[in-house]
């Protein structure tokens, strides 16, 4: 509106300007007529009258004007006529333009006007309609949440519904008896199991009263039960007696749910009942069982105590605390190194605390210790502990028992004693014997002299008669004093063995040919037979070996009347230069009886009595022979039936002697076990715990000290620190081996300017050439072989307990096992040579193979692991460390697969791994099935040595 009015102020403007210009035409004119019709022009434009009526005065002015306009230029020139009607029809034009536009404006605005009202309109009505619409949301929100909800409650309902048909169907089909019922003990629900359990049918048991169920004298069970319902009270767990439908009584153990209602009222209870009667048996005769167990250790009249695994003590038998005067609880709950019996003394604690860590690893222990049994007694007791298995092979006690065996101690005390001097009067006879023989000899020899005169004057055949018996008489004394001068030599130790080049077959052809003449006398048939021997020239004692076959053929001369007399030689290569020569002998003769043949190798000992009568004899020949045997380091044995004859055969090692190595066996081994040979400071360098202990007591019962390490390393630093007589280096060890070790030592030497340097002795399992110059190249001075003997030991204490040039010829010392027998064959213990070569001390022998029995099977277990990561090397040197201890217990089946699993780590072999490790395990387990024959076998040849 505003608008409009303005616009109809400039129109009504523009029409007075052009009203006063007509006007001063009018002036000029003199005409007055046209004011009249200018006013109402004016009027009409300034009022704003409708448009006709303006249209209408402007007509009528255009009217007058243009007339006046016209005369104007008729009076005043055209110029100014066409001046006054430009600006005149110019205004109007405006005007009218201006009036024609205000009026489109003014529709416009009306327009407008409307329009906005229109707007004004729409937009109430739009926001009524936001309105509406926010409200209509609102409301479908409503109903999309209460629709979620809905749906929601659907689902957990449906789930619901499904989780107690599941639930149901659980408690319908589980084994236990599920039972629900009301306070008053009013069944309401009853499932599979409780008619399994109890006999009732469903229909039987329902609105029945649970009181039913219950047996007569529990009926305050029941009582109970409705108590504690009532005071809103569960019931986890209670035992009862129950009765069957049949009358059965069954143990039960009950389970007491209260049930609630919506508004939280108790409406009844859940009961859950599991049949126990069973359970209830096997804990009787479980706790009969424990009372039995009890019982029986009570009873027993050693120590015995029950522990758990780690070693707490969960029992202990009567015996073990009435002895000590202590009751139960002074012991349960300790641990048993603790205990009242052994915490007396820390050495005692950790033997204890071992043996116990070793049962609860499965590896059962057994020794002698002291124990304490009340103030200041002590008793020594046979120790041990096992452990307990479940089926599952799993541990689950420790047994720990002990019988007193002080008296066995106080005897075999006693009894070494008895023997020590029983040994010294053996060696007091046995130098009774030997002087008195030489003492004998001097005047024997001038009677056989003065014979063998007097057979050589004029004598008739009388007297020739008398002087040949007096000759043969005198041979056979002196044949016996020599018995008894080389027996009493052995029992001191004073037999000698010159060892050196001799041809095998000359000895024992030169030998037979000895006794052809007596044989031939007898009507006797006497040959020899070769087996692969010939032309052999070997290293050793000729002389003792001679001895040895005069003595077999002699026996057997003097016992066959009628038949033959067979001597076989059989040869068999152990290594290159190392061979086994078994001699035997045998005869058609008179036989020997099977009770005799055990003891036909002890000292004054023939197969009967009259035999003496017969052929005479002292007895002695088959004792010395043995003993000269075993010196050389073979072994005799005999085989024989009475009246069919008999065979004796000896195994003795030889070296394979070249001119070259002759020199090797210029110089005599002395074998002296009186303890006379040199005492010497040594160090022993050897990674087996067996050879180590059996080298070590060795040296130690010869007077002489030694210092024992595992490696190379640990010798270099014993080197560095201290001087020794001389160093025994095996060559095998873990880490740094003994020939890294002597490179450095002389290494160190050489850069001290050392100029005496240590005497080192190389000890290996290999004794091939090879392996011996390997050694003298790396800085060794000698060599001795295992498995190590005593003769080694006192040769190595007689060789260096002076200056020795360390240039000279190298002097094997070794003496090398072997055997022609199959493993299946072979004992798996060789009792003779073991107790021999522990000096004939039994607990000595004990000692070493009860080692190699504790640590063989760890040995079988670290090579069965190496085995899975295919590392050879280790299970090489596994194997040499289970080889050296084998031999040294004089184990020839387990030294002999321990060797060829050792030589998998140079060359592949022929058999695989795998099928030697199972030879291995079946030779352990051969080796520890026979340790029991083991130690009686050796108590037996010390009885028997006795």
């Amino acid at each position: 509106m505003n608008s409009r009015n303005a616009m109809a102020k400039i129109v009504c403007a523009l029409g007075i300007a052009g009203g006063i210009l007509l006007l001063d035409t009018c002036m000029l004119l003199g005409n007055a007529t046209p004011i009249l019709y200018l006013i109402t022009l004016t009027i009409a434009f300034s009022t704003g009258t409708r448009e006709a009526i303006r249209f209408f005065a402007f007509l009528c002015t255009a009217a007058t004007a243009i007339p006046m306009l016209l005369e104007s230029a008729s009076q005043h020139g055209a110029t100014e006529f066409v001046d006054r009607s430009v600006c005149i029809v110019a205004i109007w034009i405006v005007a009218f333009a201006l009036m024609a536009t205000r009026d489109a404006l003014a529709a416009g605005c009306e327009r407008l006007r409307t329009a906005v009202l229109l707007t004004n309109d729409l937009r109430s009505e739009r926001e009524e309609a936001r309105r509406k619409t926010a409200a209509m949301a609102s409301i479908m929100e409503d109903i999309r949440i209460e629709r979620r909800r809905l749906q929601d409650e659907t689902r957990d309902r449906r789930v619901a519904e499904i989780k107690h048909s599941r639930l149901a169907a659980i408690v319908q089909s589980c084994g236990f008896a599920v039972v629900g019922h009301s306070i008053d003990g009013t069944i309401t629900s009853w499932n599979e199991g409780a008619t399994a359990i109890y006999g009732y049918d469903v229909s039987e048991a329902d609105g029945k009263s649970i009181q039913m169920l219950f047996h007569q004298d529990r009926q305050h069970d029941f009582e109970k039960i409705v108590k504690e319902m009532r005071q809103g009270n569960s019931i986890e767990q209670m035992e009862t007696v129950f009765v069957t439908k049949d009358g059965t009584s069954i143990d039960v153990l009950l389970t007491i749910s209260l049930i609630y209602g919506a508004g939280g009222q108790l409406l009844g209870a859940s009961k859950v009942a599991t049949n126990i009667t069973q359970k209830k048996e096997m804990e009787r005769q479980l706790r009969e069982s424990e009372l039995l167990t009890r019982g029986m250790l009570d009873s027993l009249v050693c120590f015995a105590s029950v522990c758990s695994p780690s070693g707490i003590v969960v029992h202990a038998n009567q015996t073990s605390l009435q002895i000590a005067g202590i009751c139960a609880d002074d012991v349960i709950g300790k641990r048993l190194e603790e205990t009242y019996w052994w915490c007396y003394d820390d050495d005692v604690k950790a033997r204890i605390r071992e043996a116990v860590e070793m049962a609860g690893r499965g590896e059962p222990s057994r020794f002698d210790v002291t124990a304490r049994v009340g103030g200041s007694e002590r008793i020594t007791v046979d120790f041990q502990v096992a452990c307990l298995r479940n089926e599952d092979e799993e541990i689950t006690h420790l047994v720990a028992s002990g019988f007193d065996v002080t008296s066995r101690v106080v005897y075999q005390t006693q009894l070494i004693e008895s023997m020590e001097q029983a040994r010294q009067a053996n060696l007091a006879k046995s130098h009774f014997l030997a002087t008195m023989s030489h003492e004998l000899r001097t005047p024997l020899n001038g009677i056989l002299g003065m014979a063998e005169l007097l057979s050589g004057t004029a004598l008739d055949p009388r007297q020739q008669n008398y002087v040949s018996l007096c000759r043969s008489s005198g041979d056979l004394l002196l044949n016996l004093i020599s018995d008894v001068l080389d027996f009493s030599k052995i029992e001191e130790g004073k037999l000698t063995l010159d060892s050196h080049l001799f041809d095998l077959e000359e000895l024992v052809q030169k030998t037979v040919r000895s006794f052809r003449y007596r044989a031939e006398e007898k009507g006797l048939s006497l040959r020899v037979e070769y087996d692969g021997c010939r032309e052999k020239m070997l290293a050793g004692d000729s002389v003792r070996m001679q001895q040895v076959l005069v003595n077999l053929i002699g026996n057997a001369l003097k016992f066959t009347e009628e038949g033959y007399i067979a001597v076989h030689v059989h040869c068999e290569f152990a290594s290159d230069d190392l061979i086994t020569v078994t001699l035997s002998v045998r005869d058609t003769g008179m036989g020997i009886s099977e009770d005799m043949c055990a003891s036909i190798f002890d000292p004054f000992t023939q197969a009967d009595a009259s035999t003496t009568r017969i052929h005479g004899g002292s007895g002695l020949g088959l004792a010395i022979t043995q003993k000269i045997v075993r010196l050389m380091g073979g072994e005799i044995y005999v085989e024989s039936k009475l009246k069919e004859g008999s065979t004796f055969w000896v195994e003795i090692p030889f070296r394979v002697a070249s001119e070259t190595d002759s020199r090797l066996f210029d110089s005599a081994v002395v074998v002296d076990s009186s303890n006379s040979c040199p005492a010497a400071h040594i160090l022993v360098a050897e990674d087996n715990t067996t050879n180590r202990i059996y080298i070590a007591d060795l040296l130690t019962q010869l007077g002489s000290t030694c210092e024992c390490v595992e490696d190379g390393a640990a010798a270099i630093s014993r080197v560095n620190r201290s001087r020794y007589d001389f160093v025994i280096m095996d060559c095998r060890m873990p880490g740094m081996d003994g020939i890294q070790a002597t490179k450095l030592i002389r290494s160190q030497e050489r850069q001290r300017g050392e100029m005496n340097p240590m005497v080192i002795v190389a000890l290996t399992a290999n004794s091939t050439k090879e392996d011996r110059d390997r050694c003298i190249r790396a800085g060794m001075n000698d060599f001795i072989s295992k498995p190590v003997t005593k003769n080694q030991i006192v040769a190595l204490l007689k060789s260096y307990g002076k200056p020795v040039d360390a240039d000279r010829d190298v002097v094997n010392l070794g003496c090398t096992e072997s055997s022609s027998e199959s493993r299946g064959d072979m004992v798996p213990i060789d009792t003779e040579k073991l107790f021999d070569r522990c000096m004939e001390s039994v607990d000595f022998a004990e000692t070493l193979i009860d080692e190699l029995a504790k640590n063989c099977v760890e040995y079988v277990r670290k090579i069965d692991e190496y085995r899975q990561t295919d590392d050879i090397q280790a299970i090489s040197e596994t194997a040499h460390a289970l080889k050296g201890a084998a031999s040294i217990v004089c184990a020839p089946g387990l030294m002999d697969v321990a060797r060829a699993i050792e030589d998998l780590g140079f060359e592949p072999g022929e058999r695989p791994l795998e099928s030697l490790v199972v030879e291995l395990q079946s030779e352990v387990d051969r080796f520890q099935a026979y340790l029991p024959v083991a130690r009686k076998g050796l108590r037996q040849i010390s009885s028997t040595h006795r």
